[in-house]
């Protein structure tokens, strides 16, 4: 009887343990998209002033895995932020009273004339720093894009060159395509919608590219490659 106890203890520890307290589930965090007339990723705080007038309800979609709580869909009153159009940007008031501003993709908000250019660049050590790179001269050609840029998400700008020098580097495996933009890269020639700089899927770029190799006595970069933009106009 007292194996068949410890037998059983074993088998329900992973979910109950050997007492008769259940083990507490970890929250996660679920607040990675905002569904509205579109899906808005890339969540930054906003404040109280900052808010316009309620344009409709939206979603934070709710998620679940094994060993976490499972939190269902979360209606929000979406809210216009003043100074941003809210094809750009808009904000989501939970009942909590929370208050998150939502980026739509394909505005760089690497440029300064996006709405939410300081929240992320406003601090000079959010700038890409490329001190523990070499990095060659500029290597310009006419590229298209292949994927519509997220602010802070994991769709990067990925582009196909014509110029087959750099068609090459890009396809390497090391660079998959990615340049890399940041608060750096001149953004003035690109078109405009809503006032800040627009790159779409599929849209017709120039670009002034670097090749930064990491140096070996960076730990965090050595071995590392980064196709860094110069420009990027359209």
């Amino acid at each position: 009887m007292a194996r068949a106890a410890v037998l059983a203890c074993v088998l329900l520890v992973a979910s109950l343990g050997c007492g008769s307290d259940p083990v507490a589930l970890m929250e996660p965090d679920c607040r990675g998209q905002l569904v509205w007339e579109d899906t808005r990723n890339s969540a930054a705080d906003v404040g109280a002033a900052r808010l316009g007038s309620q344009l409709g309800t939206g979603v934070l979609p709710g998620c679940g895995a094994p060993g976490f709580k499972t939190v269902p869909d979360e209606p929000v009153a979406v809210h216009a932020i003043r100074g941003a159009d809210p094809a750009v940007a808009v904000a989501s008031v939970s009942r909590d009273g929370s208050r998150l501003a939502w980026l739509a993709g394909g505005y760089l908000v690497e440029s300064p004339r996006h709405p939410f250019h300081d929240a992320f660049y406003g601090d000079p050590a959010a700038r890409n720093d490329l001190a523990d790179y070499d990095c060659g001269p500029p290597l310009t050609t006419k590229a298209t894009a292949l994927s519509t840029p997220v602010p802070e998400a994991s769709t990067l700008l990925r582009v196909q060159a014509e110029d087959q020098a750099v068609e090459q580097l890009l396809q390497a495996e090391s660079t998959d395509r990615i340049v890399s933009v940041d608060a750096a890269t001149d953004l003035e020639g690109l078109p405009r919608r809503h006032g800040v700089p627009f790159v779409r899927f599929g849209g017709e770029l120039t670009l002034a590219l670097r090749v930064c190799d990491g140096k070996e006595s960076a730990p965090g970069a050595a071995g590392l490659r980064l196709l860094v933009a110069d420009s990027v106009s359209g």
